[in-house]
């Protein structure tokens, strides 16, 4: 019982994790004309909060040591929530730069925190569970901030009230600390655990290289993601013609198809297994975009595309994350996760702004584009090396 409460909480942290993920994307065809900025400099103001998402994703495993899980978490939202508030009231586009630093710290510490935490001490299917608790944080988000902008054409209220919702689940933590040390005892080590995939790949006699190849495979898929969360509204409203209420509204659709998948994920990835279920989704997001590719103006294929590839791309991530432990000796875990949430939190800088400079001088019609030339080469990092080695 008291490790269901512990995952529930967990869970949590990962919504609050999700929240504020796409609620930018959704709110910046309105902030890039208020602040008069070009359309790219989304990725450049996000420049501190990568700066600060990778220092704390490179020494979660030092804080680790010191520090309880649960105690970063708490951190983390408070971090997250001060920072989304203070955007709320940013007189100009500075202060939202330099906000955006601490909102990495928090940001990327419980991102690297809890995919160890859980890559360690759970199955793979607590794990896409614990992604679409994610999903679900970045479906609520930009839905909020779509009704805000409806009712009040105004981005603002829409970054304060997520960022209340940061403050309010830190507080939760507060109060449930107990059970993280409860829970402990009952906590299985997925570690030591000898499993068929473990065996039967033999990259782990080359952990540098299978390292250097897990950190690419997840900076490609991160900036990927990044591609999407970022650009989408903006595509759908500036490329394709479509009204922001309803390019948020499909901002909304791909996030809520993405927890839809996460959720299915986490009941079949023990049948296919782990790699089987990396392999599905990203052959399901490549059908996604190619129909997304040839939607035209019709919203109803779009929406289509856009399902496909949310519940494709959904089992991607946390799959990828679960192997992890697996692909590697236990003394290299904790510090590759670190690293790969250092590459990712890379990539989900420079993707979105290497489309939107392209983009900006061209069409944002190339939006699916750069989403089918990022799956291809996961596929030549990912896919095609383990695929010779199945």
């Amino acid at each position: 019982m008291i490790v269901t409460v512990l995952l529930i909480l967990i869970y949590m942290a990962f919504v609050s994790l999700g929240l504020p993920d796409g609620v930018m994307g959704v709110a910046w065809p309105l902030m890039y004309v208020e602040f008069d900025v070009p359309l790219s400099f989304i990725s450049i103001m996000s420049i501190p909060g990568t700066i600060g998402a990778v220092t704390s994703s490179l020494i979660v495993g030092k804080l680790l040591k010191k520090f309880k899980p649960v105690h970063i978490v708490i951190t983390a939202c408070f971090l997250t929530g001060l920072s989304l508030i203070g955007y709320s009231f940013a007189p100009n586009i500075w202060v939202m730069i330099l906000l955006n630093f601490p909102f990495g710290l928090g940001a990327g510490g419980v991102d690297a925190t809890l995919n160890d935490f859980v890559s360690r001490h759970f199955t793979a299917k607590h794990m896409n569970w614990l992604h679409a608790s994610y999903g679900i944080g970045t479906t609520i988000g930009p839905f909020i901030m779509t009704q805000v902008i409806a009712r009040l054409n105004n981005w603002r209220p829409g970054h304060r009230t997520v960022g209340f919702m940061q403050i309010g689940l830190g507080i939760i933590f507060i109060l449930t600390i107990a059970v993280w040390s409860k829970a402990k005892p009952f906590l299985r080590d997925n570690t030591s655990a000898e499993t068929k995939e473990t065996k039967s790949d033999i990259k782990l006699k080359k952990p540098k290289l299978t390292i250097a190849r897990l950190v690419a495979s997840f900076a490609i898929y991160t900036g990927m993601e990044a591609i999407i969360v970022t650009w989408i509204a903006s595509y759908f409203n500036i490329g394709k013609g479509f009204s922001l209420v309803t390019a948020g509204h499909m901002s909304t659709v791909f996030f809520a198809s993405f927890v839809v998948g996460r959720i299915l994920s986490g009941v079949v990835v023990e049948k296919l297994t782990i790699k089987g279920t990396i392999f599905d989704g990203i052959a399901l997001t490549l059908i996604g975009v190619i129909v997304l590719i040839f939607s035209g103006k019709i919203l109803a294929i779009a929406v289509a595309g856009v399902i496909l590839i949310g519940v494709g791309c959904a089992p991607i991530y946390p799959c990828m994350m679960q192997q992890t432990p697996l692909l590697v000796p236990e003394e290299y875990s904790s510090s590759t996760i670190g690293y790969q949430m250092a590459g990712a939190n890379i990539a989900y800088l420079a993707f979105p702004y290497i489309v939107g400079f392209i983009c900006e001088r061209t069409t944002l019609l190339l939006f699916p584009i750069a989403l089918l030339v990022a799956l291809i080469a996961l596929v030549v990092v990912k896919i095609i090396p383990e695929f010779k080695k199945a």
